[in-house]
């Protein structure tokens, strides 16, 4: 499995690292797999972007336990619920534009 991130955002997997900061930048780690958020994409309807965005960022808060502290030795970290809030309601915010982009995509269907 591969965790690779283009800047240039020529596909959707690359968009969706994007939004949810799992691009490795400012030397962090990337969380989750190419094959993952590809997956994700292709599960939502109409491979939603903003849908699996906000799938991908659930499963990151997921897979990190809602750690709110942390100590090594005398490095003591703090997750304060800011943080949380804040990337929930980015998260909300992910939700409601792929909702409202469902909304105004038509269908066509027949009554017979």
């Amino acid at each position: 499995m591969a965790k690779t991130y283009t800047p240039t955002l020529p596909t959707a997997k690359d968009w969706v690292r994007l939004q949810i900061a799992d691009d490795g930048r400012g030397g962090r780690a990337m969380v989750l797999e190419d094959e993952e958020i590809e997956a994700i994409i292709a599960s939502e309807k109409g491979n939603n972007r903003n849908l699996a965005a906000a799938s991908c960022g659930e499963l990151i808060a997921a897979r990190a336990g809602n750690v709110i502290e942390k100590r090594v030795d005398d490095l003591e970290i703090r997750y304060g619920q800011d943080g949380n809030t804040a990337w929930s309601a980015h998260l909300q915010q992910l939700r409601e534009t792929g909702a409202s982009e469902l909304l105004t995509k038509q269908s066509n269907f027949r009554v017979l």
